[in-house]
């Protein structure tokens, strides 16, 4: 429930102690300001009455008037100079107050030292100085309304002695009076009106920074949850590169037909095992802002083809049928992140054939020609399977969020969709889904990719990346599986391989020998591989040119980045698909 406008209606003062400050405090140059410029006007106005007091009353003697206007506005100086001083912040109010009273007493010890029928000349200035002590100097509404009735009594007084008719005396009385209603009211609502504004303004900006607070905690959750998501994902992948490692030495290795077949399996569940690990990488990535598109030009329908060979596997067992229906505009070459859109597309397959027991999952592959550079790619995959609900529609691209609960069919983790949706989105592209419960669902993904200008021949551009001659590797690694299934499959390769626990045993070996690469683990005890990569570039050693090729389970963009700077040529992810590693130590030799 939001707090109330409360106000002492006399005073004008919050009835909140820590609200009166702020308001106060946050008024306070304003009042000053607008109490400066009161003041400098006020007292350019008073050789003005000067002028007027020679013109009017010539025939006066008017050193006694003189007298008593320059010891009043020697007391108003004093507490103009005084408004200079940082104590003068805690007597504002009063003093703004005092000065009003100065002004106005100044004027009325005047009234009295000159007939009655010059007295009119003066009103506007006694209106003024009223209005000036209600409206322009901020002044506290009770003392401006106090020091008005002192005025209007030491008036009353002075008239009174100094033996003015009655009748003029109630006629000043009167119009006194009504400048004092006519000026506290609207004194009086300006500030009450410009409380309540501020009063209004705290509330909003109390709601904005409740706003934002909200805000930052979940951004700091987000990053949270980011973080612990990579470093699972780092804890996994490591034992990871242990098991595919050795998979791919067996591969080396005379088998049976039986324990080929066993092999094929163990790799089969290896490598689902670690799309899930993958996947919980990419949301890692994706919510922290670290995933950046790889844009290339690539060839339509061999990406069509790597996308049919991942998803028809699932479905050779399987009493549902898998369709493919292209249409015939499609362009030869398109240009964009292949495989980010085939992560798309094959989950939104494999989604479809996990709800889909029997009947068919169909993907479609069209499109539109915006123009002779850029191509509406739309991909449709429908299924005849169960179906969502509506009220489950909503949740669909949640991550970790599972429409069914029945483990029979709902494998996964829920990320999946989730994935699907937040790469559409990084694409600047849409993913939408209809469904009928018990009839099936139809997911259309759209994005808009550019058409390369000129085709290039990509048919032969798969560079063989064998290297042709022994190379001398050291290679450093904790891990002593993770060091003997690279071994043996760089050895199987024909390569020479030196081994190093940590990276200061590493930097020691570069001192006694040549290498034509180095594989440089990143945790390590006694000397990480970033501060080995450094020690190695800062000696003096010919080791300080050697390529030098990061493995990390740790895959973040920053990561990456920081292993660059310390002086690694390129950064490999674990697990080590060694093609792919040969291809990126055959470009640096």
């Amino acid at each position: 429930m939001s707090p109330q406008f409360k106000i002492n209606p006399v005073t004008l003062i919050f009835d909140d102690p820590k609200l009166e400050t702020e308001y106060t405090n946050q008024n306070y140059k304003s009042f000053l300001l607008q109490a400066r410029i009161a003041f400098l006007i006020g007292a350019t106005l008073y050789p003005i009455f000067g002028i007027l007091d020679s013109w009017f009353v010539p025939e006066e003697n008017l050193l006694t008037v003189w007298t008593w206007r320059l010891s009043f506005l020697g007391l108003g100086v004093a507490i103009f100079l005084l408004n200079y001083t940082k104590v003068f912040k805690h007597f504002y109010f009063l003093a703004m107050a005092i000065i009003g009273f100065i002004a106005a007493t100044g004027l009325i010890v005047i009234y009295t030292y000159l007939p009655a029928e010059t007295l009119a000349y003066y009103y506007p200035a006694l209106i003024l100085v009223v209005f000036w002590t209600y409206n322009f100097t901020g002044t506290r509404f009770i003392y401006a309304l106090i020091i008005d009735i002192a005025v209007l009594v030491s008036y009353n007084l002075l008239a009174y002695k100094m033996e003015h008719p009655l009748s003029i005396i109630l006629a000043h009385d009167i119009f006194l009076f009504s400048a004092n209603i006519v000026a506290g009211s609207v004194g009086y609502l300006t500030e009450y009106n410009r409380r309540k504004l501020f009063f209004t303004n705290q509330l909003l900006q109390e709601e904005r920074n409740s706003h934002q607070d909200a805000r930052n905690d979940a951004e700091s959750s987000n990053h949270a949850k980011s973080m612990f998501l990579a470093n699972m994902s780092h804890e996994i992948r490591t034992p990871m590169n242990g098991v595919l490692g050795m998979i791919q030495v067996l591969r080396g290795t005379t088998l049976k037909e039986d324990q080929k077949h066993y092999l094929e399996i163990l790799d089969s569940s290896s490598n689902h095992l670690l799309l899930l690990i993958d996947d919980l990488l990419d949301l890692s990535k994706i919510e922290s802002g670290e995933l950046v598109l790889d844009i290339d030009s690539f060839k339509t329908f061999s990406w069509i083809t790597d996308i049919q060979n991942l998803v028809e596997p699932n479905f050779e067992n399987k009493k549902t049928i898998f369709t493919t229906e292209l249409s015939k505009n499609l362009p030869g070459y398109l240009e964009g992140d292949a495989a980010r859109l085939l992560q798309v597309v094959v989950n939104l397959l494999n989604n479809a054939e996990k709800f889909t027991p029997n009947g068919e999952v169909k993907l479609e592959i069209g499109g539109e020609l915006i123009n002779e550079n850029q191509f509406k790619l739309q991909v449709t995959v429908k299924d005849t399977g169960i179906g969502i609900a509506d009220d489950k529609l909503e949740h669909v691209f949640e991550a970790f969020h599972q429409l069914e609960t029945d483990r029979s069919i709902n494998k996964g983790v829920g990320l999946g969709l989730a994935i699907c949706k937040r790469l559409s989105d990084i694409m600047s592209g849409n993913l939408q889904v209809t469904s009928q419960l018990g009839k099936g669902s139809c997911f259309t993904f759209t994005t808009i990719l550019s058409v390369p200008k000129e085709n290039i021949n990509l048919e032969n551009t798969e560079q063989q990346f064998n290297i042709d001659h022994a190379l001398s590797i050291l290679l450093v690694d904790d891990n002593m599986i993770n060091r003997f299934a690279a071994r043996t499959l760089l050895e199987q390769a024909g390569h020479n391989i030196v081994e190093a626990e940590n990276g200061k045993i590493a930097v020691e070996k570069t001192k006694l020998q040549s290498f034509d690469v180095i594989l440089m683990d990143i945790y390590m005890p006694d000397m990480d591989g970033v501060s080995a990569t450094r020690a190695i570039r800062e000696g003096s050693t010919k080791a300080k040119h050697i390529p030098i090729i990061g493995l990390t389970a740790s895959v973040m963009k920053y990561e990456k980045d920081l292993y660059l700077s310390a002086g690694m040529n390129a950064v490999v992810e674990k697990p080590i698909v060694i093609n792919k590693l040969f291809k990126i130590i055959k470009s640096f030799l």
